[in-house]
């Protein structure tokens, strides 16, 4: 009977191992597809982050651009607004010369006068 006991005990003991075995195969198994299911999800993290970075990085410089071209308008825009006065300054420009010669002290020819006149309009209009 004890041998028939030591039997059964080491028959049990082999069971036992067997399933130990078996338990952590299986635990291996079970823990390498969650390793790998880590691994992958880690990846696509990366991933994820790395195209966030790059689209924040983009957003930076298109706003900088932005900055820059507006700030660029505003110049523009000072500019348009410099040329409009100083034409409106031209265009308010009269004829102020003297029609007396300043050699002689005499009345300038009419002829004489329509021609500087003349010349000083078409200056204005060349400044324009």
């Amino acid at each position: 009977m004890l041998n028939s006991l030591n039997s059964e005990i080491s028959e049990l003991n082999s069971l036992l191992e067997k399933l130990r075995l078996e338990n952590l195969k299986d635990k291996n198994e079970k823990l390498k597809k969650l390793q790998n299911e880590l691994f992958n999800l880690q990846n696509e993290e990366f991933k994820i982050k790395s195209l966030l970075f790059e689209k924040k990085s983009l957003i930076s410089k298109c706003q900088k651009n932005i900055e820059l071209k507006e700030n660029e308008i505003e110049d523009l825009k000072s500019k348009i607004e410099l040329a409009y006065k100083q034409c409106e300054e031209i265009d308010n420009l009269e004829y102020d010369g003297d029609s007396i010669c300043p050699t002689c002290g005499q009345q300038l020819p009419s002829g004489e006068i329509d021609k500087a006149i003349e010349l000083f309009n078409l200056d204005k209009a060349n400044k324009a």
